[in-house]
């Protein structure tokens, strides 16, 4: 599937959403409204992979939840973006 086909407005959603486990196994919904964020600053994926030393594919990739971003990552985008971690990404019980 191209990267135009995942983009595609039907099948965008304002946030999107992973699942994760805890160490009891426990399930949990991640979601991150990084895409909704960087537009609302006027970037591009582009703009946001430069900053932060990446390749636009792996921005790609955390929007779409293809990858979850380590801990560097995260707090890359929080102080590039001058948002808190909560402002980026939501834990809920699944």
């Amino acid at each position: 599937m191209s990267e135009s086909n995942l983009s595609s407005p039907a099948q965008h959603h304002f946030t999107e959403i992973i699942f994760t486990y805890d160490q009891y196994g426990g399930r949990y919904m991640v979601t991150n409204n990084i895409s909704e964020i960087r537009k609302e600053k006027h970037l591009s994926q582009d703009d946001l992979a430069v900053a932060l030393g990446m390749c636009r594919k792996s921005i790609f990739n955390i929007e779409h939840n293809n990858v979850i971003p380590n801990i560097d990552t995260c707090l890359s985008l929080t102080k590039y973006l001058d948002m808190t971690v909560e402002d980026l990404f939501e834990i809920q019980d699944a």
